[in-house]
């Protein structure tokens, strides 16, 4: 059996069962419909590959499942709560009676790709004010500007460094979120398979330039 690090979003376990059953999922009555791809090709693995094995088991990874580039949307809605019955959303935890956890401003869609050398994320908010009418976000919040981090370096998300983006790149990655969050069907296979590149002369590779000498010099001084 091989084993892959890939993704495996829900859209995509349809079109991958169906491949390994030999379907075409372009044959089918509505298949075109399905906006998720097969993953049977991640999990392919070459005879060199088979005669490798894991120290814990048998299994082998997948090398095109290491360098080829995965893109995917993620979409989340906050549930809200009604304003005229105000009751917070997790009233039965304990030590959050007052709390309202996932209101409607927690709406976000988010533009993620990642390999076996990048990994990044860059989201975008929904404000909304009583009634759910959707308004702009509060001025200096992060849900006003957006958020954008480099998981291979910050995997818990904690710094966002969506200010070191261009403004080219704000607007090439802002126009693929939109296409994401448009397509449908085929659109969004052919979207998934389109690799995002970031320009190397960025001040988000640059930190990454200072954070490397940095180390580097740390630790010949050790």
């Amino acid at each position: 059996g091989a084993v892959s690090n890939i993704f495996a979003t829900t859209i995509d376990v349809a079109p991958t069962i169906l491949d390994i059953a030999g379907v075409d999922v372009t044959e089918i009555e509505d298949g075109n419909a399905m906006d998720g791809k097969s993953l049977l090709p991640f999990s392919v693995v070459t005879d060199e590959e088979k005669d490798e094995e894991l120290e814990d088991d048998d299994s082998v990874v997948s090398e095109q499942s290491l360098q080829q580039q995965q893109v995917f949307l993620i979409e989340y809605n906050g549930f809200g709560w009604d304003a005229d019955e105000w009751e917070s959303v997790s009233s039965d935890i304990d030590g959050f009676h007052d709390v309202v956890n996932d209101g409607w401003n927690n709406t976000y869609s988010c533009l993620r790709w990642r390999s076996s050398t990048v990994d990044y994320k860059y989201c975008k908010f929904q404000c909304f004010t009583y009634g759910r009418v959707e308004a702009d976000c509060l001025s200096g919040t992060p849900e006003a500007k957006g958020e954008f981090y480099d998981l291979m370096v910050d995997p818990w998300e904690m710094e966002n460094i969506y200010d070191q983006l261009s403004t080219h790149q704000h607007a090439m990655l802002l126009q693929r979120l939109q296409e994401f969050k448009q397509c449908s069907g085929l659109e969004c296979r052919v979207l998934s398979a389109e690799q995002i590149e970031l320009e190397t002369d960025t001040a988000v590779h640059e930190e990454k330039h200072h954070l490397s000498f940095g180390s580097m010099l740390l630790h010949s001084l050790l």
